[in-house]
Parts: C-alpha cells; structure tokens; sequence
C-alpha cells in the first residue's frame, strides 16, 4: 500500500531555514561571549587600578560625598581626583609658600642635628684648701 507523500519542498525548506537559524545562533554565541569575556576583564582592570588607590568603603564614605557636593557647587566639568589634587597644591602653597607640582616638587631636606656647644673643661674635684697660707680670721 503506497502512502501519498505528498510535497516535500514544505520538508526541505524547514529543514533549510533551521540550518540557518542555527548556523546564525552559534554564531551570535560565539560573538556574545566575546563580548561579555571583554567586559570582564575591563571591569577586573579597573577594580585593580582603583583598589590600589582606595577602598571600595571610601568611595562610598561621608568624605567622597562631600567633595562630590563641592564639586557640583564648583564646575561639574571637573573630576573629584583633580579637585583633591587642587586642594592639596593648594596646602602645599599655605604651607611651604611655593607651588607644588610634577615639575617643580617641594624639597625636602633633613633635619640635621643640632651642633653641640662647646664646653669648658670643668675641674674634677672642687679645690683643695691651701694649708700653706695663712687662715684669716677676723
């Protein structure tokens, strides 16, 4: 008994748009994945630049927020770091009365010790009597 087939291009085009929905799904995983592996390593990146510098509970400190607030007071243009660094040319000015900076940093020289003083020589023992004068008596 011979069953009626029928048409088997419905079959065919199935079968050919699956392949390519495949191909073109592999594909997108593979690009996907490229991707989210890039990501990562630049957020990895970033954290070990900034963790060197300061704590993730820092940035999120009363400290960091206030010179946020001051910088929106000041020029939004303006990173925190660099107003930090303002702040700290700008101390260095107060105190030493020069500018600070890569090109022209402060010198600091040590201490030295102070000089001792010279000293007279002092007799070891207080002077004996001299028996061989007279005792005045009066």
């Amino acid at each position: 008994m011979a069953a009626n087939q029928g048409s088997r291009a419905g079959l065919i085009t199935s079968v050919v748009i699956l392949a390519i929905v495949s191909v073109v799904a592999v594909i997108l995983a593979f690009w996907f994945g490229a991707e989210k592996r890039k990501s990562d390593e630049q957020l990895v990146d970033l954290k070990k630049r900034y963790t060197d510098i300061i704590s993730d509970t820092a940035l999120l400190g009363a400290d960091v927020t206030e010179m946020k607030a001051a910088r929106a007071d000041a020029d939004r243009n303006k990173k925190v770091w660099d107003m930090a660094m303002d702040q700290r040319t700008q101390l260095v000015k107060v105190i030493t009365g020069r500018d600070a900076g890569t090109d022209n940093p402060p010198q600091w020289r040590p201490r030295r010790p102070p000089r001792p003083s010279p000293r007279r020589a002092r007799p070891l023992s207080p002077p004996a009597p001299a028996f061989h004068q007279p005792v005045m008596i009066l």
